[in-house]
């Protein structure tokens, strides 16, 4: 969306969405990699570049908070909740101790103050635990 005249501060970048995320793999990217579908919640990606580990376990809450007023029908849900939804059943993990883990996403930088406790690296891959989804 460029509301704005060319140039302007209101457009975003033409590279990421709106919500923060990239639009398109770029060149030498793994195609494994699969972006996140639109629209995400706000705040979760930043210019394309940023994944915000925080505020991912803090919407992972409210979207179940949502779910469990509403006993699970999706007609009161926001476009942003369904498609954060959909990135979870994409990327998470559950391992047989059962910890539930979230594949990150490799091209994007992490907050230098994330804990290191909340992360996991199985096979190359790095993974954020979720313990809040942990059965």
């Amino acid at each position: 969306m460029y509301p704005g005249p060319t140039g302007s501060a209101l457009n975003h970048k033409r590279d990421c969405c709106s919500d923060g995320v990239q639009r398109k793999l770029k060149d030498g990217q793994p195609n494994d990699d699969e972006l996140p579908q639109w629209p995400q919640p706000p705040n979760v990606f930043t210019k394309g570049t940023h994944f915000h580990p925080r505020v991912f376990l803090a919407m992972i809450r409210e979207v179940y908070e949502r779910v469990a007023e509403q006993n699970g029908t999706e007609s009161e849900f926001s476009m942003e909740d369904l498609a954060f939804c959909k990135l979870l059943m994409q990327r998470v993990k559950v391992c047989d101790n059962g910890t539930v883990l979230f594949k990150l996403f490799q091209h994007l930088v992490m907050p230098p103050d994330t804990p290191d406790g909340l992360l996991v690296v199985i096979d190359n891959c790095k993974y954020l635990q979720v313990d809040c989804l942990r059965t």
